[in-house]
Order: C-alpha cells, then structure tokens, then sequence
C-alpha cells in the first residue's frame, strides 16, 4: 500500500466520522435521558412500595436539578435514606423539572396511593419531566413520569406528534 492510498483511506474515514458524530451525540443524550427517567420512575416505585410494605408513609424527594432523588420514612425526612441515586449516575446531561414547578417531594400513603399534601408540607409532584441539560442536541427526546391520584406511575413520551392513542403518548 502507497501512502497515497493510506492517505486518502484516511480522508475517507475522516468524512465518515465526522457525518456520524452529530447521531452518535444525539444518542447518548437519548441514552441518558432515558436512564434519568427510568431511575426516577423506579425511586417512585420503590418509595410506592415501601410505603405498603411497612405500612406508613413515605416520601420521594428529587434532589436537584438533576435526576438524582432518594426516599425516606415521611416521619424522618432527614434520616438515613431508605434508598438514595446521584444525578450523576449514568445520567449526567439530563435534568428533571417537576410539575408543578415549586414541588419537590411527592408522599405515599400506606396504601400507596399519591397524598393530596406532603406532610412536610409544599406542593405534591404530579409529574417530572426530563429532558437534555444541553440545547446544543436538537434531536434529543424528553420523556416524562407521571404520578396519578392512585399511585400509578408511568413513564410516557410527552412529544405532541406521537398519535393520540398510542400508548406512549403521554
């Protein structure tokens, strides 16, 4: 092989990387974005379920901005966790913003159901939203979890061009 041919093998290369890295970027955001929201709807489920097995209440707290969160026993919201994640565990590039916009804690009573009030008091997370950090990526996709009266929690596409009875539109 001459150099000439390394060279231009080597430019061709170039041009490949380079058409692919925008894709490549987009889809680690999408990756991180869906690991911020399968993380938090699994801290939901997980305070949902504590609150049934021991039979009192227990709150779901997002920590941040990010996706970090952790759940606690409502009577001891500042003791030992029951379990705790870091936003910046596998999803560093995406951020959580709850519906409404001042809530932080959503509480679960023993029957797992969603409570109208915390008992630490502030609005009730009805929704979190979860989306790139960066406006850099514009194909990035957002997902969005949602916490119904009864304590369901879902996990939904919030992007209006998904047709309405798809069952991931939100």
């Amino acid at each position: 092989m001459s150099l000439i041919e390394a060279l231009i093998a080597l430019t061709i290369a170039s041009i490949l990387m380079a058409a692919a890295f925008p894709m490549y970027t987009t889809w680690v955001q999408n990756t991180q974005i869906r690991t911020g929201a399968e993380a938090i709807l699994n801290g939901l489920q997980i305070a949902r379920s504590e609150a049934l097995s021991r039979n009192t209440n227990v709150q779901f707290a997002l920590t941040g901005s990010d996706t970090g969160w952790q759940v606690n026993e409502a009577s001891d919201p500042d003791g030992t966790p029951i379990q705790a994640r870091s936003g910046a565990s596998g999803s560093a590039t995406a951020k959580a913003t709850p519906t409404p916009a001042d809530a932080t804690v959503v509480t679960f009573d023993p029957l797992g159901r969603r409570r109208a009030t915390n008992i630490v008091g502030g609005s009730v997370i009805q929704s979190i939203l979860i989306e790139p950090t960066a406006t850099t990526v514009t194909d990035a996709r957002r997902l969005q979890v949602t916490i119904s009266s009864g304590g369901q929690v879902r996990m939904c596409d919030p992007d209006p061009a998904i047709p309405t009875g798809d069952t991931r539109r939100c």
